[in-house]
């Protein structure tokens, strides 16, 4: 434990005759931080700098406070308190201040004392009233949470004591590495308990290495160890480090396990596409116009178990839906399926290099951020694959999908999203799609004066039926017509419109592909 009460200890010693006197001008906090600007006896500023992550947790004097902290709200009215006394209990890696009173003050609501917790991720600091209970705090823990509560007028708890291996004579109550130094060498106990007593300690510093972080000891404890002159620079030093590995250590594991999902994710869908190309779409249509050539051969109610292949003759195998269906409605079915089937074919051999290429990148971005230290790096891939997805895909107005060909497609949401889809986003040449003469979501297909292939306007086409009232029938009409054709509807609510030059496509709504066209749209950052 590279802060421990040893440790605690030297640094109270270094900074009481700094302390006592000192007047509070500000307070000021960024993420687990808390800078303390004061004002010493003699009227020197002094900055203190409290780290309250469990991480880099520590108290050291600090040049300035950054320009990014912000002045702290819970702790404005200490401003102006003189601190009269710094006391650290014995053993116990915490830190009171006594602040001396101020008589104009109404009684009972001054800020009588600041308590400062380094107690693993109860981390914390307190300041209380002058009838001892809580002021305020930088963590606020409410009643019913599991630990102490620590709210605004709750009496205040202290943590637990813990033994005073000195006053006990008990090495074992010491911090397990010092236990194990002065372990069977009774004068070596007792010569810290004495340098502990008088806070006389020197900072030494151990090294880091790529897989151990740097340490801060009150003695030699490792061969590895040197002295330092400063414990405060001493402790920036390590701290610092320590910080910078733990921050980089959280990005990259965010970054590794967005990128871990997008991988998830990019071969599923390269297995459905692989699975799509595997399977015989024609297999449907030969069955269907088996059916139609020789169902008028049947009696009506027949339902054979196969019927022969129009073009070989050999005997194919009929599933029948309903013991009523007839050889019309199974072929009817059958057409339908061949259909999906030709799509998701059709699909499937667009996205297929797409989604290699994405897998292949997904395995380099791994690569490069498992040897990395740019945290700016990591911070932003972590961004990008996922950590921040939800909330970037709420803001962005429409819904959005990409078509076989990569052209854009926007859904309108709701009647004012179709309204500024159409009049505001919309380019003259962009094709508009609307399920016929139902009410549904304006969707455009932002192909400007490129050529679109007849994937992409049956994906278009999808889209606006599966937004519509008519979006679970089994062939739905819609019309598309360039943008620069569609005009509002005079005196019409917005969303309303008049159009012409229309042409009319039909297609079968289907939600598997609404979800593939979907997922087509995710783009990976490079």
């Amino acid at each position: 434990m590279p802060f421990d009460v040893l440790v605690m200890r030297a640094v109270t010693a270094a900074l009481a005759h700094r302390l006592v006197g000192a007047a509070v001008r500000e307070v000021a906090v960024e993420r687990d931080g808390v800078w303390w600007g004061l004002k010493d006896a003699a009227g020197r500023p002094v900055w203190v700098y409290a780290a309250l992550n469990p991480g880099w947790a520590h108290v050291r004097l600090a040049p300035a406070r950054p320009r990014s902290a912000r002045a702290a709200a819970w702790a404005e009215a200490l401003a102006g308190a003189r601190i009269r006394a710094v006391h650290q209990p014995p053993f116990e890696r915490v830190w009171h201040w006594e602040l001396e009173s101020r008589a104009e003050w109404e009684p009972g609501a001054l800020p009588a004392r600041v308590v400062f917790e380094w107690a693993g991720h109860l981390t914390n600091v307190v300041w209380l009233r002058a009838d001892g209970t809580v002021g305020d705090a930088f963590r606020r823990v409410p009643e019913g949470r599991p630990g102490r509560a620590v709210w605004p007028g709750l009496p205040y708890v202290p943590p637990p004591p813990v033994p005073d291996p000195c006053a006990r004579q008990d090495p074992t109550h010491l911090p397990p590495w010092a236990a194990r130094w002065v372990a069977g060498r009774p004068e070596v106990f007792a010569a810290l308990c004495a340098d502990y007593a008088a806070g006389r300690f020197t900072p030494w510093v151990t090294p880091g290495t790529p897989d151990q972080p740097p340490d801060i000891w009150v003695y030699p404890w490792t061969p590895e160890a040197r002295p330092h002159p400063d414990w405060h620079r001493a402790l920036a030093e390590v701290m610092g480090e320590r910080e910078r590995r733990i921050t980089l250590a959280a990005l990259r594991r965010n970054a590794e396990a967005g990128l871990r999902r997008r991988r998830e994710r990019l071969a599923r869908r390269l297995a459905e596409a692989e699975a799509a190309l595997a399977e015989d779409a024609e297999a449907p249509r030969r069955l269907a116009d088996a059916l139609l050539a020789w169902g008028s051969l049947w009696p009506p109610g027949a339902q054979p178990a196969t019927v022969p292949d129009v073009e070989t003759g050999v005997p194919l195998p009929v599933a029948w839906a309903r013991p009523d269906e007839t050889f019309a409605e199974a072929a009817a079915r059958l057409y339908r399926r061949y259909k999906k089937l030709r799509a998701a074919r059709e699909q499937a051999l667009a996205t297929l290099p797409g989604l290699r290429r994405d897998l292949d990148r997904v395995a380099d971005l791994l690569a490069r951020a498992a040897r990395t230290d740019d945290a700016d790096w990591l911070r932003e891939l972590a961004r990008r694959t996922g950590q921040a997805e939800s909330r970037a895909g709420e803001s962005r107005p429409f819904r959005r999908f990409t078509s076989p060909s990569g052209y854009e497609i926007w859904v309108g949401r709701n009647d004012a999203e179709n309204d500024a889809l159409t009049f505001r986003h919309g380019r003259p040449d962009d094709l508009w799609f609307h399920a016929k003469q139902v009410p549904g979501s304006h969707v455009l297909l932002r192909c400007g004066t490129r050529p679109v292939q007849r994937a992409d306007l049956e994906a278009a086409a999808q889209l606006a039926a599966f937004y519509s009232r008519a979006g679970r029938g089994s062939t739905v009409p819609v019309d598309y017509t360039p943008r620069k054709f569609v005009r509002r509807r005079p005196h019409a609510a917005p969303g309303q419109v008049l159009y012409t030059r229309e042409k009319t496509i039909y297609v079968t709504p289907d939600a598997d592909q609404v979800r593939r066209l979907a997922e087509a749209g995710e783009d990976l950052w490079a």
